[in-house]
């Protein structure tokens, strides 16, 4: 992967991981504020993050990843996931893990982080559906082409079909060099699922 893709998803990372962190550490969001996903059907859990403690570290670790300092970033995160109560927390916490993994190119680290959060299930819809373009990504840059295109559908919002989160993907930056992939494996004469 070049450094200006690299780049780019450290950069989409971390404004997801700020908004996200924003909008839901706040007590209400405005009823029209428009969202990423507004017609998902998955109801949004309410935020249980409380501890103010929680709110610095998470605070740290997205200004840290901000910053470039992914150790630190990670550092941080971790110590969240094992020390906090708020699943809330958690999630974002292992959303700044799944992303610092997916910058280091550890794709199947960044697979199981999102994973994770998914299972969680304690984050926003943005965030939550976010996370599952970013899975996605990840395993389309582990060549797991097939897994991309399975993202199990009561995961998807309304209106999206298997394999769109792929075709989203594609669309926000990934597509040039991607297709570029996909072409070359169909050229070689490969199937995309393996």
């Amino acid at each position: 992967m070049s450094k200006q893709m690299g780049s780019w998803i450290r950069n989409a990372a971390c404004v997801v991981l700020v908004a996200a962190f924003a909008l839901t550490s706040l007590s209400a969001v405005a009823k029209d504020e428009k969202t990423h996903y507004p017609n998902a059907s998955r109801h949004e859990p309410k935020s249980d993050l409380t501890n103010p403690g929680d709110q610095k570290a998470l605070q740290a670790a997205i200004d840290s990843l901000n910053g470039g300092d992914e150790a630190k970033a990670q550092e941080n995160a971790q110590k969240v996931i094992d020390s906090s109560k708020s699943k809330y927390a958690k999630g974002i916490a292992y959303q700044i893990l799944a992303n610092v993994k997916f910058n280091a190119q550890d794709y199947k680290g960044a697979i199981e982080n999102y994973q994770k959060l998914i299972e969680l299930n304690s984050v926003g819809n943005d965030p939550y559906f976010d996370s599952m373009l970013n899975m996605a990504n990840a395993y389309l840059a582990d060549a797991q082409y097939q897994a991309a295109l399975d993202q199990p559908p009561q995961h998807l919002p309304i209106g999206f079909e298997p394999g769109e989160i792929v075709i989203k993907a594609r669309r926000n930056g990934f597509g040039g060099s991607i297709s570029k992939v996909l072409a070359r494996k169909e050229a070689a004469g490969q199937r995309a699922g393996g």
